[in-house]
């Protein structure tokens, strides 16, 4: 199915709209504050929340309806080719006779959300701070690995200096 290539799309379009639409909009409103990188994550969480069945969306309502459907139709077809019948339970409709298929939406955004995020920023203005915020995230998440380690290795050594040589 094309779903990512469909969402990446329009994340990427989404992206685009904004530079384009935050310039005319800053002219106009000199007291608007926010900055492009604030922007980009609010409608990556749109997206998700769209994706996952829980947008507030307040536009056109026929359009919502179409969009809904639409993601309701594509899940249904994700959730038929499921081969295992015990994956297939565990994805079954938690709402009786929907056909949202809520924790299947869920699971696929949580398995694809790097991907749009990729999409979303990495044309804009910001995508040098996202990346290196990114850096800054593994470094932290390497040194917390590496933690408990650390602190067999000093228990060890206290242990033997405490017991003698």
């Amino acid at each position: 199915h094309t779903l990512l290539v469909d969402v990446c799309q329009a994340a990427k379009f989404e992206a685009e709209s904004l530079k384009n639409y935050r310039a005319k909009y800053q002219t106009e409103n000199t007291d608007f504050k926010t900055n492009i990188c604030t922007e980009l994550a609010r409608s990556f969480a749109d997206i998700g929340d769209i994706i996952r069945g829980k947008d507030l969306y307040l536009g056109n309502q026929e359009e919502k309806v179409k969009l809904e459907n639409n993601l309701k139709r594509i899940f249904k077809e994700i959730y038929d080719n499921l081969n295992d019948e015990g994956v297939q339970k565990h994805y079954k409709d938690d709402y009786k006779g929907t056909e949202n298929y809520y924790k299947l939406r869920n699971a696929w955004w949580e398995a694809n959300r790097q991907e749009v995020w990729k999409a979303i920023t990495c044309g804009s203005a910001g995508s040098q701070y996202f990346r290196e915020i990114q850096t800054l995230q593994k470094n932290a998440n390497a040194l917390t690995e590496q933690f408990p380690h650390i602190l067999t290795t000093c228990r060890s050594i206290f242990a033997g200096l405490k017991n003698g040589p």
